[in-house]
């Protein structure tokens, strides 16, 4: 599933949708994966599957690279890394072994970010779609009836949509269900 799914998913879902604004349907779901994102945390893995045959190892960032997590080898033993700038670039130094003995793969584990994707772009694995797809809709819900609620006051019209205070704390109950999404940490071997 992508971003641009889910924002074509939160249109249909109304039948009289006033907050319709290409722009403003994207900031919404920014700002929902920005939620998501610092609240659940997106972890990620990527590999330097052989040895370059020095001893110094530097790998380019990935493009979603948020923070380094750690590196380990492929027998998930702790290798040494940092981020360290490499000709105005910066890319994960990795130290092998002094004795040599780093197994290939070395696996290097990072926290990526979802905020900046794409939105035609799908999901990582391990992001908890439907929850994002629920807090995107509660958004929504609300701004479409803060809209709604204008147009009955100026119109005269009976206003049925949900009360603020309702949609807020649907939106809060969504993003304490962000922090249970927290990402896990793999226990590494330090020898």
């Amino acid at each position: 599933m992508t971003p641009q799914q889910i924002i074509d998913f939160g249109k249909m879902r109304h039948q009289v949708l006033l907050y319709d604004d290409p722009s403003d349907l994207e900031s919404l779901m920014r700002y929902t994966l920005i939620r998501y994102e610092a609240k659940a945390s997106v972890l990620k893995t990527a590999y330097l599957e052989e040895d370059p045959g020095t001893d110094d190892m530097y790998v380019s960032k990935p493009s979603d690279f948020k923070s380094l997590v750690y590196c380990e080898d492929d027998r998930g033993r702790f290798c040494v890394s940092r981020l360290r700038p490499e000709n105005t670039v910066e890319k994960i130094y990795i130290k092998k072994d002094e004795d040599g003995a780093t197994a290939f793969p070395v696996k290097i584990h990072y926290l990526a970010s979802i905020a900046s994707m794409g939105l035609g772009e799908s999901f990582p694995s391990g992001v908890n779609e439907s929850l994002i797809m629920d807090h995107f809709f509660a958004m929504l819900d609300r701004e479409n009836a803060k809209l709604l609620r204008q147009a009955s006051a100026v119109t005269g019209m009976q206003d049925s949509s949900e009360a603020d205070e309702t949609l807020t704390q649907r939106i809060l109950a969504l993003e304490g269900m962000f922090d249970a999404e927290q990402a896990m940490i793999p226990p590494i071997t330090v020898r």
